[in-house]
């Protein structure tokens, strides 16, 4: 707890463990947040490409779209289930 305190630059008194990762997290994306754009910055001149600024951000790549949900899916997997009885203990 008290390293993320330390990473955050907070006092950990009253907080949570899960309070202090959100907040640790939140520090870091801002960080890369920073360096990933001067990155960009440094590489536009010499890149033949353009250069994206979420290319060079790990933090930009953990947010990808989220998966489309099928809204028959249960049914299909309860079909699935009950149609087959291979599982099933005989």
């Amino acid at each position: 707890m008290y390293r993320l305190a330390g990473v955050i630059g907070v006092d950990p008194t009253g907080l949570t463990l899960r309070e202090l990762v959100w907040m640790a997290e939140g520090a870091q994306e801002e960080r890369w947040n920073h360096t990933a754009i001067l990155r960009a910055e440094i590489r536009a001149p010499w890149s033949k490409q353009r250069v994206r600024v979420s290319d060079l951000h790990p933090f930009a790549k953990r947010r990808q779209q989220p998966a489309r949900i099928d809204p028959h899916g249960a049914e299909k997997l309860a079909r699935e289930l009950c149609d087959n009885h291979q599982w099933a203990r005989k």
